[in-house]
């Protein structure tokens, strides 16, 4: 399709709407500061990009991204005199980035210096040094996201024809090194494709499937957990979370398992085909979806590591992995098929099996898991229907004796159960 050009300043004039003239704020914050270039870059002018050449909604604004030339610092300190200082809050400084995350009346503004990143080895966090915003743009992940709008000159930089890329509904990736450098952009990548209805491009799909198949990262499967380069671990983690929260994870994960992506991840999942069903299943259990999504691993304990997943999280999945070896060893004596609810109360709790490692157990299609699911939905809330207090009116002393008679009425009430029970495994 042959595209209109994109007025720049017509999409400023859209920005706008954003509260009380920020992008006027920001020009006059810039000035104060002595600072001569500042564009607003990434998502909200690709968005509004969007909606001027396919006529689609744009998408709630998550964040506004900001760069100048200059000092982030003194700018900072420009648009608290702009603004006042009790509307803005700092939320994050980065460094060595020269980054800050801000919000003014709620909004968040990412504010960036200007930068250029250099990796010394792939899948590690990059040096960085000053550069100017065309330069910046070259560290994006798609070309769709390195396209800015200069404010003071009101001009669009767009060196990577993201424009083009957009008009066509197209991902590319900007240089044949991006995927190397960074695998995160992959999850990021799935994550636009499915929120957008964007076509992964032909060579950024041949750059994911080559370089994972070549693997040119110094760490790789059987190696320390915690030596994996942050791009392999801590921000491969945060990327997926993201994609959990905030995009449509079914459409996007089937992304990533088409691309052969999620051999990022493990070959094991890659292959694994139940990962929809299992999410599905342990979300309405309230487990985690990444930690669901990562226990089809076929060693989910080290992944969870590897990724760095909170420490209540890899307990859990390690947890489990003992619940299922005992429920194996259980289905193999034959015993389970007369027991009654009671004496599945009796192993589970006297176990000390936590409800949440057991849901992860459930999730993963442990043997005989519906009569746990059973247990967890109905049989673990069972109660005697005369209390302890009851009991101690009608003369009962304090003591085991007194647990003992709970035990045994409960045991009553959810022994009533036994018509629905564990031979429909």
């Amino acid at each position: 399709m042959v595209m209109k050009p994109v007025d720049p300043e017509e999409l400023l004039n859209e920005l706008q709407s954003l509260p009380k003239g920020f992008v006027e704020v920001l020009k006059k914050a810039a000035e104060e500061a002595n600072i001569k270039r500042i564009a607003i870059i990434g998502g909200v002018v690709r968005d509004n990009i969007i909606n001027k050449i396919h006529k689609e909604a744009i998408h709630e604004y998550q964040d506004i991204d900001a760069v100048i030339e200059g000092s982030i610092e003194t700018f900072v300190e420009e648009l608290k005199k702009q603004f006042e200082i009790e509307r803005i809050n700092i939320l994050q400084i980065g460094n060595p980035y020269k980054t800050i995350r801000l919000t003014i009346d709620g909004m968040i503004l990412d504010i960036a210096s200007a930068r250029v990143e250099e990796y010394r080895l792939p899948g590690e966090n990059p040096q960085v040094f000053k550069c100017g915003l065309e330069k910046d743009l070259s560290r994006r992940d798609f070309s769709v996201n390195a396209i800015g709008i200069e404010l003071f000159s009101k001009k669009l930089i767009d060196i990577y024809q993201g424009c083009n890329d957009i008009s066509q509904r197209k991902l590319a990736f900007l240089h044949s090194q991006s995927v190397a450098e960074d695998p995160t952009r992959i999850i990021r990548g799935a994550r636009y494709a499915s929120r957008l209805n964007f076509n992964l491009d032909p060579k950024s799909l041949e750059q994911i499937q080559t370089t994972i198949n070549y693997w040119p990262w110094h760490w790789q499967a059987g190696d320390p957990p915690e030596k994996a380069p942050a791009a392999l671990a801590t921000r491969l983690r945060m990327e997926l979370e993201i994609l959990f929260k905030k995009e449509k994870w079914e459409k996007a994960l089937k992304y990533l398992q088409n691309w052969g992506a999620l051999k990022l991840l493990e070959e094991g999942l890659q292959d694994d085909f139940y990962w929809e069903k299992r999410i599905n299943c342990s979300i309405k259990l309230g487990v985690e979806p990444l930690t669901a999504f990562i226990v089809g691993a076929k060693d989910p304990s080290y992944l969870a590591k590897r990724l760095q997943i909170a420490e209540n999280q890899q307990a859990c999945i390690t947890k489990s992995n003992e619940i299922i070896k005992q429920v194996s060893s259980v289905l193999k004596a034959k015993e389970y098929l007369t027991w009654p609810p009671s004496k599945w109360c009796e192993l589970i709790e006297d176990a000390n099996w936590d409800s949440y490692s057991i849901c992860i157990a459930i999730s993963r299609g442990m043997p005989l898991w519906r009569t746990f699911f059973k247990w967890h939905k109905k049989w673990r809330l069972v109660k005697s229907k005369i209390s302890a207090k009851q009991l101690l009116g009608e003369g009962w002393e304090q003591g085991p004796k007194l647990g003992e008679e709970l035990k045994r009425l409960r045991n009553i009430e959810l022994d009533k159960y036994i018509k629905n029970s564990i031979n429909q495994n």
